[in-house]
């Protein structure tokens, strides 16, 4: 599992206990680790997209800086 799938799943997972809680403070809590973890999730490169040599500059990291151009939701 690629770490966007895992981040992807940690959110949906965060977003079924929001469903459930019935404390407003914990759904709160819940809907927001959601968004932060959907954030990282679109932040991280998808691999099924990139080209060979793309992948194999990724693997190096001194030869490339990752930048998130994805705001964060709420500060």
């Amino acid at each position: 599992m690629s770490k966007r799938s895992y981040l992807w799943r940690q959110a949906e997972v965060c977003l079924s206990r929001a469903r459930v809680s019935g404390d407003p403070v914990l759904k709160e809590l819940y809907e927001d680790l959601a968004a932060e973890f959907a954030h990282d999730a679109a932040c991280e490169p998808n691999l099924d997209s990139l080209k060979n040599s793309e992948l194999e500059s990724r693997e190096n990291p001194a030869r490339t800086s990752r930048t998130c151009l994805v705001p964060r939701i709420g500060g």
